[in-house]
C-alpha cells in the first residue's frame, strides 16, 4: 500500500515547489543579463497579443461614470456638439432658397424659404450682414423666414448670409442623459446697395456760429432741430458734423409776377392764369457742410441760409 501512495506524494511535491515562488517570492538578486531565445520572444508576444483586448475593456470600464442608487442616473454632458461631431447624429442641411433683399421705408426686407429637404421642427436661421468696408457683424437669429434690417447707412453696398441652424437633444452611446447638437447648412448669399434718402434743411445759424439742421428720412419721423457746430455729433442721430466753412455768395431768385393784356384783364392761357416769371440775383450766404453718416461714411453739401441770416 505504501508503494501505491508514493506517485501520489511526488506529484504534490511537484505542485508544491511550483507554487512556492509565486506565494513568498525570493528577495530581488542581481542577475546577469541573459538574451532571450526566439522561442521565449515568440512566447512572450502571443501572451501580450491575448491580454490586449483585456487591457482595453478594464480601462473602457474604469472610465465610465460610477452611479450609485441614490444618483438616480442623471447624468447630463456638457457642452453642445458643433461641426464634424454632430454629422453623425443630425441630418445634412441646406442653404436657404430664393433669398431676396429689398428696400423698404425703415430698412432691407430679407425673405427666403426653407430648403424642402431639411427637417422642420427645430431649426432657426443665422445672418451675418457686411456694410461697405467694415467688419462682418452677426444679426438676431430669427425662427421664421424674414427680416427687417433697421439700417442706419444710406448710399453703402449691404451684403447678407443666411445659414440653416438645426439645433436638438441626442443621447450618445456610453452616456446617460441627453446632449445638445448643433449643425449649420452651406449659406445662402445676396446683397443690396441702398440710395441715399436722408434729406438734411439748414434752418439757420446761431450767433456762435453753430448750425440749426434738421433731418428728414422717408418712412421715419423728422429729427429736428439739431444744433451742432464742428466736431459735434448732431443730436442722437448718429450722424457728426465733422466740418464747416460759409461764405459769401449770389443766388438767383425767380420771382413771378401776374400777366395782364392791354385792357387790364388777367391773361388767362389754357384755362390757367399766367405769370410773368423774372430772375432777381440776391446776395446769401452759404455753408459748406462734412457730414459722417453712423457708419462713418462722409457726405459733403452745400446749403443756403435763409434769407436774413447771412452768418455775420
Amino acid at each position: 500500500m505504501k508503494l501505491g501512495i508514493l506517485p501520489w506524494a511526488s506529484a504534490l511535491t511537484a505542485l508544491a515547489a511550483g507554487l512556492l515562488p509565486w506565494l513568498f517570492p525570493p528577495s530581488p538578486q542581481p542577475l546577469l543579463p541573459r538574451m532571450a531565445g526566439p522561442s521565449e520572444v515568440d512566447y512572450a508576444t502571443d501572451i501580450l497579443r491575448l491580454l490586449s483586448p483585456l487591457q482595453r475593456r478594464v480601462q473602457d470600464a474604469l472610465r465610465r461614470p460610477a452611479f450609485t442608487s441614490k444618483s438616480g442616473r442623471c447624468f447630463v454632458g456638457a457642452g453642445i456638439l458643433d461641426g464634424p461631431a454632430s454629422t453623425k447624429h443630425l441630418p445634412p442641411l441646406h442653404p436657404p432658397v430664393d433669398l431676396q433683399a429689398f428696400g423698404q421705408e425703415g430698412g432691407i426686407r430679407l425673405s427666403w424659404a426653407s430648403d424642402p429637404r431639411d427637417p422642420v421642427v427645430g431649426i432657426h436661421w443665422r445672418i451675418l450682414r457686411w456694410v461697405g468696408s467694415n467688419p462682418v457683424q452677426e444679426l438676431p437669429p430669427v425662427s421664421t423666414p424674414e427680416f427687417l434690417d433697421s439700417i442706419s447707412c444710406e448710399g453703402l453696398l449691404y451684403r447678407y448670409q443666411v445659414r440653416t441652424v438645426l439645433e436638438r437633444d441626442i443621447s450618445l452611446p456610453g452616456e446617460v442623459g441627453q446632449r445638445r447638437a448643433r449643425r449649420e447648412s452651406p449659406a445662402a448669399s445676396t446683397q443690396i446697395r441702398v440710395p441715399r434718402t436722408a434729406v438734411w434743411r439748414l434752418l439757420g445759424q446761431n450767433h456762435d456760429g453753430r448750425l440749426v439742421l434738421e433731418l428728414l428720412r422717408e418712412g421715419l419721423p423728422d429729427s429736428g432741430p439739431l444744433v451742432a457746430g464742428p466736431g459735434e455729433a448732431l443730436g442722437s442721430t448718429g450722424w457728426f458734423l465733422d466740418g464747416l466753412r460759409v461764405r459769401e455768395t449770389t443766388h438767383l431768385v425767380g420771382t413771378r409776377l401776374p400777366r395782364f393784356d392791354a385792357s387790364g384783364r388777367r391773361v388767362i392761357i389754357r384755362g390757367q392764369p399766367a405769370d410773368r416769371i423774372r430772375s432777381v440775383t440776391e446776395r446769401r450766404s452759404l455753408a459748406n457742410l462734412l457730414l459722417l453718416d453712423p457708419c462713418g461714411t462722409g457726405m459733403e453739401l452745400d446749403l443756403l441760409l435763409p434769407p436774413g441770416n447771412r452768418g455775420d
